[in-house]
């Protein structure tokens, strides 16, 4: 029996002429491809939201900065510091780890002088925070002072003692139109209570 000389409508029988007519399959891998990239293009990604139905983890595993930690910032401009205490909620998505960070800022320092406990401790957090590699973090924060909000962003190198990350030790930008500082950040895990 000859297979049909056009498309049949049914899908075993449309599957089965396109087995037999192997000419028209690099046209239809075309296609589900030109398809694929064009939804990339527009922002959304087919892929990995279906994997993870599946159960199929779309990202390397890192670490897990989940946690309570304190945290102090040295100006390199002016030697100014400052610090407090934040807390670190991690998650998984289709498209990798992220992470978000609340905090306040709970004492400041001028050069060569001891800590200044603040009357009111200064809210702070960030916008988003990513993995760029297992050991690297990213994040835009927000702190909110009497003069408005402060926005800056922070790269940070995640330090592992005993299977656990205990540091987080790099640079921040604070950006305009406040004083634009960059400077030293370091975070310690807090010891469990």
């Amino acid at each position: 029996m000859n297979p049909p000389s056009s498309p049949p409508d049914t899908v075993p029988g449309l599957l089965y002429w396109l087995v037999t007519h192997p000419v028209y399959v690099p046209a239809v891998v075309g296609a589900l491809v030109v398809l694929y990239l064009g939804a990339r293009i527009l922002g959304y990604d087919l892929i990995p939201p279906m994997l993870a139905k599946l159960g199929v983890p779309t990202y390397r595993r890192g670490v897990n900065i989940a946690g309570e930690w304190t945290y102090e910032c040295t100006a390199f401009q002016s030697d100014l510091r400052w610090g407090g205490e934040c807390t670190i909620e991690q998650r998984a998505t289709p498209y990798g780890l992220t992470w978000q960070l609340s905090g306040v800022r709970q004492w400041e320092a001028q050069p060569g002088a001891l800590k200044v406990h603040l009357a009111t401790p200064l809210p702070w957090g960030t916008e988003w925070g990513a993995f760029v590699d297992k050991n690297t973090v990213v994040f835009v924060y927000t702190l909110s002072k009497g003069e408005g909000e402060v926005k800056g962003y922070a790269r940070a190198t995640i330090t592992v003692t005993d299977g656990r990350p205990s540091r987080l030790d790099g640079n921040f930008y604070q950006l305009p139109p406040f004083q634009a500082l960059h400077g030293a950040l370091k975070f310690e895990r807090r010891p469990a209570a």
